[in-house]
């Protein structure tokens, strides 16, 4: 069985346990896989006592049902012994899961075969691994599995089973990962001889068939050697092999070689170069051949020149020096650098030329060397002036030109040039008359705005035949048969004119004499009559008796049952005729739930079958009811009894299966009596009072005021107390038992009583040897452990002694 736990940081962390049978495999070839592990037995070794702890404690040796609800308590378990022989094939075991993590060994067989192996005897054995995790506390935390089901309980299991008597554990580090095994057996001889913790770097040769070592990866110090004809260059590398699906770093090493050993050979972690030319390197390992190999570059030196380095900067006018490297034999050669010549100029003193002053084309310098190349040329005056935008010096009108003066900006001449006439631009019309069906018009004459002058004269408009007629005036008005006339008059001219007004139709008509026909008489559709003229437009017609009877709600005639329909019968209101129709069965409307059983923890339920209340058929049957799991719990009964200080247990039963369950009852507290005098005060001291647990005789200590009345000997002091610290110290230890006899697994809890009660200083328990008995700070002896152990109590400057024997 495995099982993996979640991921943290980039590490998997992974479990397992079993316990099988050791079977036979196939024959394999088998080869040696060497690799280099640091053994962590310091770190390892720390999980024997947490298995000890966890096989000793009450409350933690438990495990599930596979039921997940009753547990099974293991009471009384043996501490294991540490096995040295166990350790060793538990710290191999580790070293073959960084290869193949299985309880299957990489050679194929069964964990069993190493006890073989290893020449180690045993009855019964089982395993635990584990990967990924750092810590010793973490992996045990993981085994324990206390959140985990039944299913999940295997590694629990193994560390609380009863036929084991040992184990050993292993714990080894590779490549970023740690590895844990834990090897338990029942062993009738246990070697117990302890060794020095290992937690160096060891190479372990681990057995692998061949057939699952599928690849070879090989990394070079470079990705290519360069070297001349006859020199040799040293090369470091790393190979790493492909187990199971995995590439693991091994310390065997590969065969080496040149692909074409005239340009280069290779020997004892060393490359030569032969001839000229290039090369690759090969590396082979158990049949395997990696890829990616470096490349050998071989030279003669017939100078191999770089790109060269400049020694002497060349100038404007001046050469400069470069010196260049052979990259084989390092010999030096060196050229010179033409000048630059002036690469980089300026133009300075340049002036333009005007209409006033000549100008200069401006002189050539070098921006490098700062020295004057070329001198420039005198530029002519130009005929170009620079004209202002002028101004007007004679106004243009409608009909006359104008006059416009510029004046040059740099030598004052003066041109002028016409502006043309305006024209007439602002225009209106004046003494324009529309025309009319009564009048001419006239379309009016054009005159300019800004001169005055009269420019056109218009021209007559003859009248308009278009009158201006109003709404007109109805004089003759129409009827539904005949047409009217109205009269139209022009509001210019008083011209008339009439239109003809069509006949309006009868708009306005009515039903009369209608009569609805019913099943029992026919009707008659009515006669259609103009309500405006009163003359009749159409007759009606005869409708024929309707089949539509008007049925009322109806009566049960025969009523319906569970099984058998019924029937309603309806009567026409208008003529009297009858109807029936079926009503539909009832079905079962009324029903009821017998046989019904509730389930309990103990027996299961049944929900009941399904009857008719009104004809008695059974309609469904019911169905079983699985057994609760809620039981039935009594008041409950104290199995274990609560202390001032520690919670004891109750016991509930269920009062129909039987089943019990124990939960924690919480502790009592301290039962205190009423405090009592034990130092009087005075008015130069606080007195002290105590009051003491009636359950568990623990004391509390409580300072009194001084007083305001004055001693009758200011030299008095308390015998019991230090006359340089003023505080009360440990004459005695009295203790309720200096000898006691426990079984493995019982508990024991001393009572100290301190002479002066009040002393103030604290009380301490040691043990002789933690692995016979153990004792808490309340003074809890707890026995672990066949044997004989001392437990000191320490008060001040006072001991006392209890010896425990364990059986």
């Amino acid at each position: 069985m495995k099982k993996a736990t979640s991921k943290l940081l980039l590490f998997f962390f992974c479990m397992s346990f079993l316990m099988v049978i050791p079977k036979k495999v196939n024959a394999a070839e088998i080869i040696p896989v060497n690799i280099s592990v640091k053994y962590g037995q310091t770190e390892g070794r720390k999980i024997f006592d947490m298995i000890n702890e966890m096989r000793t404690d009450s409350f933690d040796a438990w495990c599930w049902n596979e039921d997940n609800e009753t547990k099974t308590r293991y009471d009384n378990l043996n501490e294991l012994a540490y096995d040295y022989d166990l350790e060793r094939i538990a710290t191999k075991r580790a070293a073959e899961l960084a290869l193949l993590f299985d309880h299957g060994r990489p050679n194929g067989e069964s964990f069993f075969s190493i006890y073989e192996e290893e020449g180690i005897t045993y009855r019964a054995a089982g395993e635990n691994i584990a990967m990924g995790y750092r810590t010793a506390e973490a992996v045990n935390a993981a085994w324990r599995e206390d959140g985990e089901p039944y299913n999940g309980q295997g590694h629990r299991r193994n560390m609380l089973n009863p036929k084991f008597n040992c184990v050993g554990i292993g714990h080894v580090y590779l490549d970023g990962c740690h590895y844990w095994v834990e090897e338990f057996a029942y062993r009738t001889s246990v070697n117990t001889t302890e060794t020095t913790a290992n937690d160096s770097e060891q190479t372990m040769s681990l057995s692998v068939p061949k057939s699952k070592v599928t690849g070879l990866k090989v990394a070079f110090d470079k990705t290519s050697y360069s070297l001349r004809t006859g020199e040799s260059t040293e090369v470091k590398l790393t190979a790493k092999l492909t187990v199971f699906g995995s590439d693991t770093i091994v310390t065997d090493l590969p065969a080496i070689s040149v692909n074409d050993p005239s340009i280069a050979t290779y020997s004892n972690g060393k490359i030569t170069g032969v001839a000229e030319g290039s090369t690759t390197l090969t590396a082979s390992l158990y049949g395997l051949t990696a890829a990616d190999m470096p490349t050998i570059n071989v030279y003669r030196c017939e100078h191999h020149w770089d790109q060269g380095e400049i020694i002497t900067e060349a100038t404007c006018t001046e050469e400069g020096e470069k010196k260049f490297t052979c990259s084989i034999c390092g010999d030096e050669k060196t050229e010179k650098v033409s000048a630059t010549g002036h690469q980089h100029t300026e133009i300075r003193n340049k002036k333009e030329a005007t209409c006033k002053e000549t100008g200069y084309s401006g002189d050539t310098w070098c921006k490098d060397c700062g020295k004057k190349i070329l001198s420039g040329q005198a530029i002519a005056k130009t005929e170009n002036h620079s004209w202002d935008a002028g101004k007007v010096t004679t106004k243009a009108t409608c009909t006359e030109e104008g006059e416009k003066t510029f004046t040059c900006s740099i030598c004052g001449d003066e041109k002028t040039e016409k502006v043309s006439a305006t024209g007439h631009q602002h225009t209106e019309i004046r003494n324009k008359k529309e025309a009319t069906c009564k009048e001419t018009g006239y379309s009016g004459d054009t005159w300019c705005k800004d001169c005055g002058k009269k420019i056109l004269s218009g021209q007559a408009i003859a009248k308009t035949e278009n009158h201006s007629w109003d709404a007109g005036k109805v004089t003759t008005k129409a009827t539904c048969t005949e047409e009217g006339e109205k009269t139209f008059t022009c509001s210019i001219c008083g011209d008339k004119k009439t239109e003809k007004v069509s006949a309006t139709g009868h708009q306005h008509t009515e039903i009369r004499n209608k009569k609805e026909a019913t099943c029992k008489e026919e009707g008659y559709s009515g006669d259609t009559w103009c309500k405006d003229c009163g003359k009749k437009i159409l007759s009606g017609q005869a409708i024929a008796k309707t089949e539509d009877h008007s049925w009322n709600q109806g009566e049960i005639t025969k009523e319906p049952t569970c099984k058998e329909k019924g029937e309603k019968t309806f009567t026409c209101s208008i003529c009297g005729n009858t109807k029936t129709e079926k009503v539909s069965t009832t079905d079962h409307q009324h029903m009821e739930i017998r046989n019904q059983k509730n389930p309990t923890c103990k027996e299961a339920g049944y929900s009941g079958d399904t009857y008719c209340a009104d004809c008695g058929v059974k309609i469904s049957s019911g169905k079983t009811i699985a057994k609760t799991k809620n039981h039935n719990w009594d008041g409950g009964v104290i199995t274990t009894e609560p202390t001032c200080t520690e919670r004891g247990e109750k016991t509930f039963t269920c009062t129909i299966c039987g089943n019990t369950d124990t939960k924690k009852v919480n502790a009592t507290g301290h039962s205190y009596g009423a405090y009592k005098v034990v130092k009087e005060p005075t008015n130069k001291r606080k007195g002290l009072k105590s009051k003491t647990c009636s359950v568990c005789g623990k004391i509390v200590y409580e300072g009194i005021p001084k007083t305001n009345s004055s001693p009758t000997d200011s030299s008095e002091t308390n015998p019991d107390q230090n006359p340089q610290t003023s505080q009360k110290t440990t004459r005695k230890i009295k203790l309720n038992r200096r000898k006691l006899t426990l079984k493995k697994g019982k508990s024991f809890r001393l009572k100290v009583t301190l002479t002066p009660a009040d002393s103030q200083d604290k009380i301490t328990y040691k043990t002789s040897n933690k692995k016979i008995a153990t004792v808490s700070k309340t003074g809890k002896i707890k026995a672990k452990k066949k044997g004989k152990v001392k437990i000191t109590v320490i008060s001040g400057k006072k001991k006392a002694v209890c010896t425990v024997k364990v059986k």
